[in-house]
């Protein structure tokens, strides 16, 4: 049984019409005129306009026009419905190689390790976070509210000061020099600190007698016991 498109070609040939001669008339696209007879409707315009070419064309050699069109729209349908009814072509299950298996369990295995590696060092230095955090504290807490206080004036300011200090015991220390604050904290057995004013040395300590110290190379007096 023709098609759609070889009915058409039939019997413009059975009339001894060309494609041309189509064309030139109805200033139809000779491509469209081909494309209309090998059935490539998708080469076609919108429908309004693959109506037209097709009265155009059955008005020219002579059909029925509204039975050509009747022909046409049967034509799509059933091309729509064998579409549906193809049915799908399943693909075919992938057979994974078993190296390729094997690779995929290691690189599994691999990347929880590295996970797990991770989040042990992120716990650990969280952890360590916190023994700093509770060490700060704990040296607020040694730093006593009933504190020893010691100035040191200088007689000549012209000749500056000179504060020389070593600790033998933990010992908090406060020290401002001509009303600024030098430094506060914990000291160590075994740690120095010097520092340099014009006029004055205010200092807080926590351990009376925890450290020694000297002004410009004097020796200065004791305040109190260790402890």
């Amino acid at each position: 049984m023709n098609s759609f498109g070889q009915e058409l070609k039939k019997e413009r040939e059975l009339r001894g019409i060309s494609l041309k001669e189509i064309a030139d008339t109805t200033k139809i696209n000779i491509r469209y005129l081909r494309a209309l007879e090998e059935d490539n409707f998708d080469m076609l315009p919108g429908n309004f306009f693959i109506k037209s070419i097709i009265k155009a064309y059955a008005g020219y050699v002579g059909l029925d026009e509204e039975v050509i069109l009747d022909h046409f729209h049967h034509t799509i349908q059933t091309k729509k419905e064998e579409i549906k009814e193809q049915p799908r072509e399943e693909m075919p299950p992938i057979e994974v190689p078993r190296k390729f298996k094997l690779f995929l369990r290691t690189a599994g295995y691999f990347i929880i390790f590295i996970t797990a590696l991770v989040i042990i060092f992120i716990l650990v230095k969280s952890k360590k976070s916190v023994s700093i955090n509770e060490y700060t504290a704990t040296t607020a807490l040694l730093s006593p509210e009933d504190t020893h206080s010691l100035i040191l004036e200088s007689i000549n300011p012209s000749d500056g000061m000179l504060l020389e200090m070593t600790f033998h015991q933990e010992t908090w220390i406060e020290i401002f020099t001509d009303g600024n604050l030098y430094f506060t904290g914990l000291k160590q057995p075994g740690d120095q600190l010097f520092s340099t004013a014009e006029n004055e040395f205010l200092i807080h300590i926590g351990n009376a007698g925890g450290f020694t110290y000297s002004i410009n190379g004097i020796p200065g007096e004791p305040l109190g016991k260790p402890g």
